[in-house]
């Protein structure tokens, strides 16, 4: 298993386990402990991302998904810790309502990405590659008169005049 392989593996892990350790209520960690260790694991990331040199795109991808995720945490802390309105709704409640909205957008949306990404990608694979730049009207005619200006052949081209005029 690869260095950056496994690190992609912890970082999603870590986040899942964030979202559901604060979704069962078993540990709501501070926002500086998810701002913290959402930091740790990126700069690990990248760092083993750039030491191996090459990652596929899919650990990118899952970072990005774990970097949302973790977001997700965030303001549903946030959420837990500022609501005041306690005889409308709960706090508690209200932070496991966003947390389950805001996974699910951030998963649908990271899920659009990557099929966006697919779709571009098997477009641009699909063109022909090109070695050339495709020339224009006007060097289509310089390059048609050039041209018959090689042949031996003699040429009548009626409206223009041979005389120069000064």
């Amino acid at each position: 298993m690869k260095i950056s392989t496994l690190s992609g593996t912890l970082y999603i892990s870590v986040s899942i386990l964030l979202v559901f350790s604060f979704f069962k209520d078993w540990y709501v960690p501070s926002n500086s402990i998810i701002m913290l260790t959402t930091g740790l694991l990126t700069v690990f990331f990248v760092l083993l991302r750039y030491k191996s040199g090459n990652v596929s795109q899919f650990w990118n991808r899952v970072v990005i998904l774990g970097i949302g995720l973790n977001f997700s945490v965030i303001i549903s802390n946030l959420v837990l810790k500022y609501w005041t309105i306690e005889s409308f709704i709960t706090a508690h409640f209200l932070s496991k309502v966003i947390l389950f909205l805001l996974t699910l957008i951030i998963v649908y949306l990271w899920y659009i990405g990557v099929q966006a990404e697919r779709s571009y990608k098997k477009k641009i694979g699909n063109q022909r590659i090109q070695s050339t730049k495709p020339k224009g009207f006007i060097s289509k005619i310089f390059a048609k008169s050039k041209k018959d200006q090689n042949n031996s052949d003699v040429i009548l081209v009626i409206g223009q005049s041979a005389d120069n005029e000064n």
